[in-house]
């Protein structure tokens, strides 16, 4: 299977809330990266492994409702592929809606996702969670 197809067969169970099946084609060394700075919000993940990875979405869906989610662009080459995804959200707590654009990049090894870095607005994610920077808050 291409490793366009894999990462689009992901997105669509993702889009359908299935997050187990979206990463059943997983590699042993899997790693996810979200790509804050650590420290800055509780949203960044270096290196995390599957079950790590697991955790965060959790976190998430505990503290956002998915609205709507769509691959906007997904471009596939070899074994790298990087997609630009649009997620409305809203904030449990505070009722906050919002869009979101974030950048995705993945790895496909051997015919099993081996990477996935994603990259998002930190910035209005501090805003939203009503969260300031660590390097702020060290100022204040």
């Amino acid at each position: 299977m291409s490793t366009r197809r894999i990462i689009e067969d992901a997105y669509k169970a993702y889009q359908e809330g299935r997050t187990l099946d979206a990463f059943a084609n997983c590699a042993e060394d899997f790693k996810f990266n979200w790509a804050a700075q650590a420290g800055q919000t509780r949203w960044s993940a270096g290196g995390a492994d599957l079950h790590g990875m697991f955790e965060k979405f959790s976190a998430l869906a505990e503290t956002y409702d998915y609205l709507a989610y769509e691959v906007l662009k997904l471009i596939a080459d070899g074994d790298e592929a990087a997609a630009e995804v649009r997620v409305s959200l809203r904030h449990k707590k505070t009722g906050v809606e919002f869009d979101m654009n974030i950048a995705d990049f993945w790895t496909v090894k051997d015919g099993q996702i081996a990477s996935l870095t994603e990259y998002f607005d930190t910035a209005l994610i501090l805003a939203i969670d009503g969260e300031a920077p660590a390097a702020a808050s060290a100022a204040i």
